[in-house]
């Protein structure tokens, strides 16, 4: 580990994004870590979190898209964070460095935790997690082999707060025809995707006096334990606030969550649903409806 002027760019995330951790909580230390060198490789040993670039794929195709990932893995204690932190926090961010033609889709992002911390609520991920992209590579891609690199930031917290970055790149093969996945990395690939949200239809929100009413039909409805709302971004709701949910005989799950006093006409975010089964999330952007007066 390094210790030094840090880049630029960290400094810029570091002093935008951490602030209001401090403010609200005076006590905490902020410490800057630099990952030594920047090493270009496959993965970086930061403090208290380990950070890997991993392809499901070692072998693809032309204009054929496949999954890469950056993995974390988290020591007991510590977490890093969702795409809205919450009350305090800051997002992974990837910066690709591709070859002309190739795209990279944004994070998709798997369902967070909440996570209090005195009187505020985060949200992110504890132990481990993976932040799946969707890269595309061009049609008339020849076949050899091919770099794709990245430059991750990331923030890990437990007490103290620690921004590191890392550049890390891997090597893949190019084929006429795609190869079975990497056996290593499938599991890993296939237990993340299923705690990506997905979008659903027929979601509701109305304006209930001081709270507001989400209304969403569910698959297994009737056997939720858990519900909770998870809004994309700040200042829509309040993110310790209480949230009470009630499942319907008509298979529809309603949930009550309290607003910001100037919350936005819509409610763009996450429910997340919890059953015997496992844990799924729910993608929703539904305008906020008058319901005032009415009851739940």
């Amino acid at each position: 580990m390094v210790r030094g002027r840090r880049p630029r760019r960290l400094a810029h995330a570091v002093n935008r994004l951490s602030v209001p951790r401090r403010r609200a909580v005076g006590a905490i230390t902020l410490l800057i870590g630099l990952l030594a060198g920047c090493a270009d490789k496959a993965e970086v040993d930061g403090q208290h979190i380990r950070v890997r670039l991993v392809s499901e794929q070692t072998t693809i195709a032309p204009g054929r898209p496949f999954w890469v990932g950056l993995h974390q893995t988290l020591d007991d204690g510590w977490h890093t964070y969702w795409r809205n932190p919450g009350d305090s926090g800051a997002a992974a961010r990837i910066e690709w460095h591709l070859p002309a033609g190739w795209t990279a889709s944004s994070i998709h992002w798997p369902i967070p935790e909440r996570m209090p911390y005195g009187d505020l609520m985060n949200f992110g991920y504890s132990g481990e997690v993976l932040l799946p992209v969707m890269i595309t590579p061009p049609a008339d891609l020849e076949r050899g082999r091919v770099e794709l690199s990245a430059d991750a930031l990331w923030l890990v917290c437990a007490d103290v707060c620690i921004p590191e970055e890392g550049r890390l790149r891997m090597t893949l093969r190019v084929r006429p025809r795609a190869e079975p996945a990497d056996a290593r990395e499938t599991p890993l690939f296939g237990r993340w995707r299923t705690r990506i949200p997905v979008a659903i239809d027929g979601a509701r929100a109305r304006r209930l006096d001081e709270r507001v009413a989400i209304t969403v039909p569910l698959p297994d409805a009737e056997h939720a334990r858990q519900v909770w709302f998870f809004p994309h971004a700040g200042g829509v709701v309040v993110h310790a606030g209480d949230q009470e949910h009630r499942v319907n005989s008509a298979g529809t799950v309603d949930l009550l969550v309290e607003p910001e006093a100037h919350a936005a006409d819509r409610l763009d975010g996450v429910v997340v649903v919890s059953t015997a089964a496992g844990t799924r999330g729910f993608a929703i952007d539904v305008p906020i409806e008058d319901g005032t007066g009415a009851g739940w």
